[in-house]
């Protein structure tokens, strides 16, 4: 067997990881807060994060961070519940995504349904490909085996 195909296809998906590690590290947003909580937020075409950080005195504080570099002054509870308003103020505090929906980039579980669906596809499609190459290959020649 020749080593080319068998590198690409290692390669292609440490291609498709590194592109996914590289999209969540929040390129753009300034520096925050190392005990923060980071919940991501998107107005219009605003996009960036809010920062929720505890306080000296136990109370968290709020501060949006902008991808472009900016951020917005440090605001209380109070204040960031009085200037966006109660909907955010309670979406940003009870985020409840996990690990698994902000890797695949989903809000409900119906999505990770259709996520399921889309990789059991892409799995079958590639395990025909990968029968066919195998075979041809002990074949010396291109072959459609059954199992194809």
């Amino acid at each position: 067997m020749k080593w080319e195909p068998i590198a690409l296809m290692v390669l292609l998906p440490v291609l498709g990881v590194w592109l996914i590690w590289v999209q969540g590290m929040r390129p753009g947003l300034p520096e925050h807060d190392p005990g923060a909580r980071l919940v991501d937020f998107r107005a219009g075409t605003i996009r960036g994060a809010v920062e929720i950080a505890p306080a000296a005195d136990g109370a968290d504080t709020y501060r949006l961070l902008y991808r472009n570099g900016e951020s917005s002054e440090t605001m209380s509870a109070n204040e960031f519940r009085n200037r966006f308003g109660e909907p955010l103020f309670l979406a940003v505090t009870n985020d409840t995504s996990t690990g698994l929906f902000r890797l695949l980039n989903i809000t409900a579980w119906a999505g990770l349904a259709w996520v399921a669906i889309g990789l059991g596809g892409q799995a079958a499609f590639f395990g025909r490909m990968l029968i066919q190459w195998v075979v041809s290959e002990k074949k010396r020649q291109s072959v459609v085996p059954e199992a194809f």
